[in-house]
């Protein structure tokens, strides 16, 4: 990797480096987008592929010209904040429509058994408990995209050993 490439991908999170062969197979170039999707479910976004931006090119080592060269690295670090980010947007989100749908569900009941002369008082939400409602759901969201994130930080030790 060139040096001047190699600081370009080391100061962009997004940024990744992709061999000679693979990028000359697909015509990519330094700062195209490349766009990825996962197969496997933990590493899935919602909100659509993983964006790339190429910084650099790996080319192989004239010792070993017949290495394989069809690879891109980038940083896991991206992998591991879009996994928590979208956790806690989505723990935001269920919150809120929680505790919209509470607030919306008490309303009703409330008419219905005012009308009804069930005996029943008003029952309200008080805003202490929606906020306590909704900080559990972002924090249960946080939660949730953390831990396959950090199992995703913590290093495989077959596959790290595998060259040895």
């Amino acid at each position: 990797i060139a040096p001047d490439q190699f600081r370009g991908f080391m100061g962009d999170l997004r940024g990744c480096v992709i061999g000679r062969s693979l990028a000359k197979r697909y015509g990519w170039d330094i700062g195209d987008r490349v766009f990825l999707e996962s197969i496997a479910p933990l590493y899935r976004k919602a909100s659509g592929p993983f964006e790339f931006v190429v910084r650099g090119f790996i080319d192989r080592h004239p010792d070993h010209p017949d290495a394989e060269n069809d690879l891109m690295l980038f940083h896991i670090k991206y992998l591991e904040e879009a996994l928590v980010v979208e956790a806690l947007l989505l723990g935001a989100v269920g919150g809120g429509l929680g505790v919209l749908s509470a607030h919306g569900l008490l309303t009703i009941v409330n008419d219905v058994t005012s009308q009804a002369r069930f005996g029943i008082t008003e029952i309200v939400l008080r805003p202490t408990t929606a906020w306590t409602g909704f900080g559990f759901a972002v924090l249960l969201g946080l939660i949730s995209g953390f831990v396959p994130a950090w199992g995703a930080y913590r290093p495989n030790v077959t596959a790290m050993l595998r060259p040895v």
